[in-house]
């Protein structure tokens, strides 16, 4: 079972309290969408950004809240969850996130 809505809202707002320790910057609002090709809303939990001297420049990250009991996780559930962020990434690229929500946050 995933753990979405409020429980999910809440344990994106206590990772990112850590990754906000560490330097870590949240790009726009928590549970942000995006609108597909087909006028269904997609959700995004919490985007994020990160320095790193690996790189030149800021790195981005998805940060998605789920709860699924280790034995009903699957390989197919995964390539799901990747599809549908695949699905989710292209969209954002093409239409940029709904609203004015893409603001940068701390």
């Amino acid at each position: 079972m995933e753990d979405q809505h409020y429980n999910g809202d809440v344990w994106n707002k206590e990772i990112f309290s850590l990754f906000k320790l560490l330097g870590w910057k949240r790009i726009g609002d928590f549970d942000m969408d995006v609108t597909g090709d087909d006028g269904k809303k997609m959700g995004i939990d919490t985007v994020v950004s990160f320095e790193t001297p690996l790189k030149t420049k800021p790195q981005l990250a998805i940060l998605e809240a789920k709860r699924y009991q280790t034995t009903s996780f699957t390989k197919t559930l995964l390539q799901d969850w990747l599809t549908r962020l695949d699905t989710k990434l292209v969209t954002i690229q093409r239409k940029g996130m709904a609203g004015d929500q893409a603001s940068n946050k701390a």
